[in-house]
């Protein structure tokens, strides 16, 4: 049996690889800040990179992937002990003999925070959003597509979608509420482990009717929902969702800190203020000597704390010529 304090400190000497959610909260029009709201002390305190938005449609960079998978529930996970994409909003997923068809049976029952039913046609239209071209512009003129949408490149109907043809994709059918079947242009076993991605999340009506809103004040099926009001820019508060219906997650909340300076949101961690952040680049073999590193770079345990593993990402480095 571990006391908090001993638990967290196997999770919080956290290397530069690992992202979590910061804390605090940041004000916004007619809402109370996080800055003002007196945090639990039984919520982990954590301190991440701050990501541009919390929409999964914008969920490019590496800082916002672990928030907004705590806010959002894609159809499936990945489970790190196991090394396979689990059930989530999903129930089963069935793969056809020639990979190319997937028919995922929904969870009865989920909301959105804001209490709108999350159905298979919420899924479809929430990718299919995904794909399409968005009215913003880029300096060329032409309509942006958002960042993830090649996930879904290999769904029949992907290319007409992309450039805005339709506004469906044929590869995607609902039969019925809790019925999601997904038919690519090729074969795919691992597709499964793609939908875990939380770009693939689906969201309510709100992020249609107002995106830039919802980047800043999601309303999600994920096991946390936001406490108090965000503006997008100072720390944020997060509390289990009462509209959740999956496994109850262990903590009762996240205060999440965007601090700038890792080297003193690592000092605050030592203090014991913070529980899990990530380690300075100069100071990471003395959090080796101090904490111990986990055994397989990704699960934490007392004396072995330090979070190495292995994270994949994409980076492209472009010349203007």
């Amino acid at each position: 049996m571990l006391d908090r304090r001993s638990f967290l400190t196997g999770i919080a000497g956290v290397s530069a690889l690992c992202t979590l959610a910061g804390c605090g909260q940041r004000p916004s029009a007619g809402a109370s800040s996080g800055k003002d709201q007196e945090v639990p002390e039984e919520w982990l305190k954590v301190r991440a990179s701050l990501p541009a938005s919390l929409d999964p449609a914008c969920c490019i960079e590496v800082s916002a992937a672990p928030l907004v998978s705590l806010l959002f529930e894609p159809l499936m996970r990945y489970d790190w002990k196991r090394h396979q994409p689990v059930p989530a909003a999903a129930d089963r997923c069935v793969v056809s003999d020639d990979a190319k068809k997937f028919t995922f049976t929904l969870r009865a029952g989920m909301k959105f925070d804001s209490g709108e039913p999350v159905v298979a046609k919420t899924f479809k239209r929430s990718w299919e959003r995904l794909v399409a071209p968005s009215d913003a512009k880029d300096d060329t003129e032409a309509p942006s597509v958002h960042g993830s949408a090649h996930l879904l490149s290999l769904v029949e109907g992907y290319d007409d979608c992309r450039r805005g043809a339709t506004a469906h994709m044929s590869g995607i059918r609902c039969p019925d509420k809790r019925t999601l079947v997904v038919e690519l242009s090729a074969p795919y076993a691992d597709f499964p482990a793609v939908v875990t991605h939380a770009a693939l999340a689906p969201v309510p009506d709100a992020a249609f009717e107002d995106a830039a809103a919802f980047g800043i004040h999601p309303s999600g099926n994920g096991p946390f929902a936001l406490a108090h009001a965000w503006d997008g820019a100072d720390n944020l508060c997060l509390k289990r969702s009462e509209a959740y219906n999956g496994t109850e997650p262990a903590c009762e909340g996240l205060a999440i800190s965007f601090d700038h300076d890792a080297a003193a949101a690592y000092k605050r961690f030592e203090a014991g203020d913070m529980d899990i952040v990530h380690v300075p680049v100069d100071l990471v073999t003395a959090a080796e000597r101090a904490y111990g590193e986990s055994a397989d770079g990704y699960t934490a345990a007392p004396d072995h704390q330090v979070l190495r593993g292995s994270m994949l990402s994409s980076v492209l480095l472009a010349c203007n010529t």
